[in-house]
């Protein structure tokens, strides 16, 4: 017998898969200046991913501690894809940072999908 966050798991994947796009992810390292603690990011080369952008012109709400962070799209994807707050996401000509990112569980421990809230970085 199936367990049912695995069976969620499947049918997440079919979706992304059929409604998905091919978006880029470029992963972010954050170095800090010994002299001055001037923070700097740089980004990796990019890599596709499979994901499903929602972009509208609303604020979006989620935060596990209650808390409420406007933002310009959400992006769902699969449970296990990588992603790291600060990642790049380049999607319709345009730049986007990713802030949150929220795994839902089916059962409280197995993550189903991941949402992330991504505000514009460049358009």
């Amino acid at each position: 017998m199936v367990d049912i966050y695995k069976r969620m798991q499947e049918d997440m994947g079919y979706l992304l898969t059929e409604l998905g796009s091919t978006v880029t992810r470029k992963t972010v390292t954050s170095t800090t200046s010994a002299a001055f603690g001037k923070r700097t990011n740089t980004y990796s080369s990019a890599a596709s991913i499979t994901a499903n952008i929602q972009r509208k012109d609303t604020k979006w709400m989620f935060d596990e501690q209650g808390n409420i962070e406007g933002g310009n799209a959400l992006m769902y994807c699969k449970y296990d894809q990588a992603l790291n707050e600060g990642d790049l996401i380049v999607y319709g000509g345009n730049e986007y940072y990713i802030k949150n990112i929220l795994q839902e569980r089916a059962d409280g421990s197995n993550i189903v999908f991941k949402i992330c809230n991504l505000f514009l970085y460049k358009n």
